[in-house]
């Protein structure tokens, strides 16, 4: 389960409030989440653009367990993704800040 830290990170990334309590900031996530969500298609065609994944592209994104799973870009920084995963559980979250090399084409 993501700690608050996570959530407010990954919420700062999204350039979200990252003010309130777990519930709050869980629920904001999940708003942000199902709006990215529902403007993706299911095109596993995403490419990168100059070594960058854009926002929507569907890729693979590295898990804790260090399995790489189905994920969409939510955000980029410089040096980091911002990421939904496509099927979150309970000890996942919404998503999650990766490291760029954390995040691979989707096959």
């Amino acid at each position: 389960m993501p700690t608050e830290g996570e959530l407010r990170g990954l919420l700062a990334a999204l350039e979200l409030d990252t003010a309130g309590g777990r519930a709050e900031l869980e629920a904001r996530l999940a708003s942000a989440r199902a709006a990215l969500l529902a403007s993706c298609t299911d095109d596993a065609s995403s490419q990168q653009q100059d070594g960058v994944w854009g926002v929507r592209d569907r890729v693979e994104a590295k898990y804790t367990d260090g399995g790489h799973y189905a994920a969409r870009i939510a955000a980029v920084s410089p040096d980091a993704y911002a990421i939904f995963w496509e099927e979150p559980d309970e000890n996942s979250g919404a998503g999650a800040v990766l490291k760029r090399d954390e995040v691979q084409k989707y096959v």
